[in-house]
């Protein structure tokens, strides 16, 4: 038979899980406004670093036995802070890309990769410059 899991153990973990989910979310939110991200990084890593401790406890621990309504409430938490984090990220990125689209049109860029490649000393694949 399993060790009885100590829930309250898990509660703490789950609200140290949370926390760093609402600090990246946060500071996402946070880097709209300054055009930075340094912060961004670091909330991540510091998420990532919190994901990897309580990982296997919280795997073991729901594994064995069915979580208290309270913990199975704040796991849910968790998992939707994690989802919306998510869609925050890929709504941040889609923008950069937008921006970068804008200020490098691809039609733009193609047409100046299609130039370099057929200017000499450019060392194109077809170029001979820097062959021995």
């Amino acid at each position: 038979m399993s060790q009885p899991v100590n829930w309250s153990d898990v509660h703490a973990q789950l609200t140290a899980l949370q926390a760093s989910v609402a600090a990246a979310h946060q500071a996402a939110l946070d880097s709209i406004g300054r055009h930075e991200a340094d912060a961004v990084v670091s909330s991540l890593s510091q998420l990532a670093e919190t994901l990897t401790q309580v990982q296997p406890a919280l795997a073991s621990a729901f594994a064995s036995q069915t979580p208290p309504a309270e913990v199975a409430l704040l796991a849910q938490q968790v998992g939707t802070g994690i989802d919306n984090l998510f869609a925050l990220h890929t709504r941040l990125s889609a923008q950069a890309q937008r921006a970068l689209d804008v200020l490098f049109p691809p039609d733009q860029v193609k047409a100046y990769r299609r130039l370099g490649a057929r200017s000499p000393g450019w060392g194109g694949a077809g170029s001979g410059y820097l062959k021995a």
